[in-house]
């Protein structure tokens, strides 16, 4: 992989990318099509054909030294969203003097990325005091409508402010070391917390690399699933409980290359899941449900004219949803759930260990599409019945 940002030649006014290391917002050299001799399939995009354009605008600032020096915070702010990038991951790192949407799409596309974040720095008041606020822009190209993305990050009522203070010159008197040769206070990346204004560096990097692996599924190394509640429709005393024990050993015998569960649960964890009708638990730590990649959960039905229990289970890729939730003017993906209603098994042997290795073997081919796809064997069918 490189990450290097090569040489830049000369181009016109319509290539707007700036080398990243430059300081001064005069300069319009840009990165150009001679960086990216890979082309690539965007229609089957896997990490090791991802590229990758991280810039920066300044359409919205001036030249002057304290705005260049809150400027390159957020240049180091995408250097550092880089350097958490996977391997398979091909990124560049550029300038941009502008941002006007579907004219710079077209550039970017032009060049060969895949994908693109830009962060768009402009200058507010924040409690008196001049700052810099950054607006997100990001997006996707493909001819398949459920990985294309054009939109911006949403600013989410009630979330913390995240803002870097333009630096002042500290001409405090009674500072020895500052008293004849003032310095400039340092810029940071802030977030607003208990404790008043703190350094969030760290943990904005933390939470953009979160939503690009939600948002760009072809940028995952590996995919997460949680197993929500799986309910008993059956009302049998014999198998009472029995969903719940089915969510315990999924959660972890599903685990395989490239898929693993954000929490492997135990009974108290099921029973906890399946008895919150309010969903608290998808925000408490210990689950980490804001890491799925994918839900799995389902229903217990009869099944071959009630010879059989048929566990019906849904595996729901969160695209979509993610997508809606982190991003304004994301296209409207329809859902991409996946239904697996063929496995049926004897109530009394449902729990048996050649039963729930069968059932795992079919939820990762048919639903998690992981490994060599297998076809069920007729004796594990349900055939026709009642549903």
């Amino acid at each position: 992989m490189t990450r290097s940002s090569g040489h830049a030649r000369p181009v016109d006014d319509r290539v707007f990318m700036r080398q990243h290391r430059y300081r001064d917002f005069a300069l319009t050299a840009a990165l150009c099509a001679a960086l990216l001799a890979i082309p690539l399939s965007r229609a089957d995009a896997e990490p090791n054909n991802v590229r990758l354009f991280l810039g920066v605008t300044h359409q919205q600032l001036d030249n002057t030294d304290a705005q260049v020096r809150a400027f390159t915070v957020v240049q180091d702010l995408l250097t550092n969203i880089r350097d958490r990038l996977p391997w398979e991951v091909t990124s560049r790192l550029g300038d941009v003097a502008s941002w006007r949407g579907a004219e710079n799409r077209r550039i970017l596309e032009q060049l060969d990325f895949t994908h693109y974040l830009i962060a768009e720095p402009r200058v507010i008041s924040e409690e008196g005091v001049r700052a810099l606020e950054i607006k997100w822009h990001i997006g996707a190209f493909s001819p398949d409508k459920n990985r294309a993305l054009d939109g911006w990050l949403k600013e989410k009522p009630g979330a913390a402010r995240r803002v870097i203070f333009i630096p002042k010159l500290d001409n405090n008197k009674d500072n020895k070391d500052n008293k004849d040769d003032p310095q400039y206070q340092p810029a940071i990346l802030t977030i607003k917390g208990e404790k008043g204004w703190e350094t969030a560096g760290d943990k904005v990097v933390e939470d953009l690399f979160k939503v690009l692996k939600h948002v760009f599924p072809d940028m995952r190394t590996g995919n997460a699933y949680f197993i929500e509640c799986i309910r008993d429709t059956l009302n049998l005393e014999q198998l009472k409980g029995v969903n719940m024990d089915l969510m315990t050993f999924l959660s972890g015998r599903l685990q395989t290359t490239g898929w693993s569960p954000t929490v492997r649960l135990i009974r108290a964890q099921a029973e906890e899941i399946c008895a919150d009708t309010e969903d608290r638990y998808k925000v408490k730590p210990n689950y980490h449900f804001e890491d799925a990649d994918f839900l799995i959960t389902g229903w217990l039905t009869w099944g071959i004219r009630g010879a059989k229990v048929r566990p019906s289970i849904l595996v729901d890729d969160r695209v979509a949803a993610m997508r809606r939730e982190y991003v304004a003017r994301a296209s409207e993906e329809m859902s991409s759930g996946e239904a697996l209603e063929e496995f049926c098994a004897p109530p009394d042997a449902l729990l048996q260990t050649p039963v729930v290795n069968k059932l795992v073997e079919y939820i990762r081919s048919h639903g998690l599409k992981a490994g060599t796809p297998t076809q069920l064997q007729e004796e594990w069918k349900c055939g026709p019945g009642v549903r």
